[in-house]
């Protein structure tokens, strides 16, 4: 599973072309988090990523541990869009 935590406009103007949630950082909580946790499901691994791969970062750096109790492990994409679109 991805989830894309870029702000709508970055999303609209270019996409990876991949299935993935959409859940900007400007609007991430504790909460919102917590909910994204509890809608996975059985997924066990989640590819996160923004324009360049430092907010991603930010995220699993953040929310890790939180994801780890849920059995969840997060995972940053390197160099998000710019780098990994069309690959």
């Amino acid at each position: 599973m991805a989830l894309d935590v870029r702000d709508d406009d970055e999303r609209e103007a270019k996409d990876l072309s991949v299935p993935s949630e959409h859940l900007p950082l400007s609007r991430m909580s504790e909460q919102v988090f917590d909910d994204f946790l509890t809608a996975l499901g059985a997924t066990t691994k989640v590819v996160i990523y923004c324009a360049s791969g430092g907010r991603s970062q930010r995220v699993v750096n953040h929310f890790s541990d939180k994801a780890a109790k849920a059995g969840v492990e997060l995972l940053n994409l390197p160099g998000g869009v710019l780098k990994n679109a069309g690959k």
